[in-house]
């Protein structure tokens, strides 16, 4: 069972658990995030001034392997791993979807 955040409209909502099997997250060459200063080795979205780690359910998803090729060509050297909650606070790629107002299907990366 995995504790990630539901997000609205640019705000971190409730706790939620999920305990739907295997999410999957990006693990990345550690890099000082710019924002905040704080060293940081899974990819992750800025929210409300906290790096939150995005999870996917699945390790093929279109939009994981998109953001690792991405990661991949800049050397950030990417490795695609299930996802543990001692990595972090986490948002599901849909609820990042619904935050952001952008259909899960046009999500561009």
């Amino acid at each position: 069972m995995h504790t990630i955040r539901t997000l609205t409209h640019s705000r971190l909502d409730e706790d939620i658990e999920i305990d739907e099997g295997v999410w999957y997250c990006i693990e990345h060459t550690p890099f000082r995030c710019p924002d905040c200063g704080v060293f940081t080795m899974y990819a992750h979205v800025r929210i409300q001034g906290f790096g939150i780690i995005i999870i996917f359910d699945e390790k093929d998803d279109d939009i994981l392997l998109e953001v690792a090729t991405r990661m991949q060509k800049i050397g950030k050297n990417p490795k695609i791993v299930e996802y543990d909650p001692d990595f972090g606070e986490s948002v599901t790629i849909y609820d990042l979807c619904r935050m952001m107002e952008v259909p899960y299907e046009r999500m561009e990366t």
